[in-house]
């Protein structure tokens, strides 16, 4: 349910990740949310996830959006860091 008019919405969503070595991962993602009455803002990301082996914990994670509808974004970019302990 939408925080401002109470209005019902969806979202949905899909990951799909594939191992190329030990320490790397093609990553694909697809994804969206649609409020009552409004267009869809649906985009996928295309990225990779690498984990050093000289660092373990840490995963360095680069990747690529795009909008599929007109209500999403065009392009984006985004790189990340995780850490785990």
């Amino acid at each position: 349910m939408d925080r401002v008019d109470h209005s019902n919405f969806g979202v949905w969503g899909a990951i799909l990740e594939h191992p190329v070595t030990p320490n790397l991962r093609l990553v694909a993602e697809f994804n969206g949310e649609q409020l009552k009455n409004e267009a869809a803002d649906n985009s996928g990301l295309l990225g990779v996830i690498w984990e050093p082996s000289s660092l373990p914990g840490l995963a360095v994670d680069v990747v690529i959006r795009r909008g599929a509808t007109d209500e999403a974004s065009d392009w984006g970019a985004t790189l990340g860091l995780s850490f785990s302990f």
